[in-house]
């Protein structure tokens, strides 16, 4: 262990932060996912942990900041065009239902 001067974790914080810091003080980066980063975060602001990448946004920052766009954006731009969709079907909806109470018809 003695050899290397940076982990990348990606399992629980607390396991990386034993094992790799507390034993060998080494440098560690963790790649959570966003349950994981309330008990990341702790160790980040501790000074233990070097960094921390969360979730499929962070991946997606990371691409951009390596100016090497890749996977995660992809994922990222695919996850906002599924978020967008909500409030146009909600819109829509709405106007279907306030069509179909203005012409009268028997709404279940």
């Amino acid at each position: 262990m003695d050899d290397f001067e940076l982990a990348i974790h990606t399992v629980v914080a607390e396991r990386g932060m034993r094992q790799l810091y507390s034993a060998h003080r080494m440098n560690v980066l963790m790649m959570a996912d966003s349950g994981e980063l309330s008990d990341s975060l702790t160790y980040y602001t501790a000074g233990m942990l070097t960094g921390i990448v969360c979730g499929i946004r962070g991946s997606a920052e990371y691409e951009i900041l390596l100016n090497k766009p890749g996977e995660g954006v992809r994922n990222t731009d695919a996850l906002s065009l599924t978020i967008a969709l909500i409030p146009i079907m909600t819109i829509l909806g709405n106007i279907i239902h306030f069509v179909d109470k203005f012409r009268g018809k028997q709404i279940k």
